[in-house]
C-alpha cells in the first residue's frame, strides 16, 4: 500500500469571470521514504494540487470536484473537518510557499512550534518547549534558546524558512509537502535547506512532495518527478527517466532552459509565450499554443497518456 495515492483529482475555482480549472485529472502516487518533484511554471497548478490533499482550498470559491486522495489507505475527500484538523500538521506537514509570510509576526517562533505539539500531542506548554527547542537545534538553528523566544522579523529568509521546517515536522510527519522551500533564498542558503530535507528525510523516513518551478534542484532531491502544465501532469516517470529520455516537448524546453556552466557560448533556450488562462485552455493539448509540433489534431483533440516504460509516461500525440 502506498502512503499516498492521487487518484483523478480536480480542483476548480468559480470566479465572477468563469470557472477556473487549477487541477484536471491529475493522478500520482508516493510511497514511504520515496522523494516526489513536482515541477512546472508559475500557475501550473501545484500548489493547488497539494492545497487539495491537505483539503485547504479556500471555500467556497474553490472546490475539489472529483477524484480520490489516499493517504494511509484513508480517503481524505470523505473524511471530516475534524478528522482533517488531526491529520494536518500531525501525520501530514507542510512548509508553505514564502516563509516570510506564513510565520505570524504577533507570535514568537517558539510559540508557533509549540503550539502544534500541545494541539496534536496533548503535552503541557513546559513538555512542548523541550521538544521546540530540540527541533530548533535538529533543524540547524545556532542558540535555539534565544531563537525560541524571537519573533520571525528578527531572523533571516534562511532562518525562518528552517522555523517552517520545524513546525512542519515537530509531530514527526508521515508525509512532509515543500511547497518551493527554496524560493526567496539566496543559492548557499538554498542548498542547506535542500540537504537538511533529505537529512531529515532520512532520519524520519517520511514520503515528501517537493514543489518547484526550478528544474535544477530535482535531481538533488528526487526520486520521481511529475512535471505539470496548466493545471494538467504532462510527463511522470523516475528522475532519471525525466532527465535522460525526456519525451513530451513541454519537458524537454524546460531542460534545455537550465544554464550549463560547461557550455559558455550556447544561449539560454526559451519557451515562447506563456501559460494560458485556467478560464480558456486550448480544446485539445493544453500545450498545442507553444509548441512547435503542433498540428490540427493537437488542437482539437486531448493527447493520452503514452506508457514509455513501466514507471514513465506522458501525454504528447508526437511521441513515437
Amino acid at each position: 500500500m502506498k502512503l499516498l495515492e492521487v487518484k483523478n483529482l480536480v480542483t476548480n475555482f468559480y470566479t465572477d469571470d468563469g470557472i477556473s480549472k487549477a487541477v484536471d485529472d491529475i493522478s500520482f502516487g508516493l510511497d514511504k521514504g520515496e522523494t516526489l518533484g513536482l515541477v512546472g511554471e508559475s500557475g501550473c497548478g501545484k500548489s493547488v494540487s497539494v492545497l487539495s490533499i491537505m483539503r485547504l482550498v479556500p471555500e467556497p470559491a474553490g472546490k475539489i470536484e472529483s477524484g480520490k486522495i489516499f493517504f494511509k489507505g484513508r480517503d481524505l475527500i470523505g473524511l471530516p473537518e475534524k478528522e482533517m484538523q488531526k491529520i494536518r500538521g500531525n501525520e501530514i506537514g507542510m512548509i508553505f510557499l514564502e516563509p516570510m509570510t506564513s510565520l505570524n509576526p504577533a507570535y514568537t517562533c517558539g510559540n508557533q512550534i509549540d503550539e502544534i505539539l500541545i494541539c496534536h500531542q496533548k503535552i503541557s506548554r513546559k513538555e512542548a518547549k523541550v521538544k521546540t527547542l530540540e527541533m530548533l537545534n535538529r533543524v540547524g538553528i545556532p542558540a535555539p534558546t534565544q531563537r525560541y523566544n524571537e519573533y520571525p522579523h528578527q531572523l533571516s529568509g534562511g532562518m525562518r524558512q528552517r522555523i517552517m521546517i520545524a513546525i512542519a515536522l515537530s509531530c514527526n510527519p508521515d508525509l512532509l509537502i515543500a511547497d518551493e522551500p527554496t524560493t526567496a533564498l539566496d543559492v548557499t542558503v538554498q542548498s542547506q535547506i535542500l540537504e537538511l530535507i533529505k537529512k531529515l528525510q532520512s532520519d524520519f523516513g517520511m514520503g515528501v512532495i517537493i514543489i518547484t518551478h526550478d528544474f535544477g534542484v530535482i535531481p538533488e532531491v528526487s526520486d520521481n518527478v511529475a512535471v505539470m502544465y496548466a493545471s494538467k501532469i504532462v510527463e511522470y516517470g523516475n528522475v532519471n527517466e525525466i532527465f535522460y529520455n525526456t519525451k513530451h516537448p513541454y519537458t524537454i524546453g524546460l531542460l534545455k532552459s537550465i544554464p550549463k556552466i560547461n557550455n559558455k557560448d550556447s544561449k539560454l533556450q526559451i519557451i515562447e509565450g506563456s501559460v494560458p488562462s485556467s478560464l480558456n485552455y486550448p480544446a485539445g493539448c493544453h500545450f498545442c499554443t507553444r509548441c512547435s509540433l503542433a498540428d490540427e489534431k493537437c488542437f482539437s483533440e486531448q493527447p493520452p497518456y503514452v506508457q514509455i516504460s513501466e514507471s514513465h509516461k506522458a501525454a504528447c500525440f508526437k511521441i513515437e
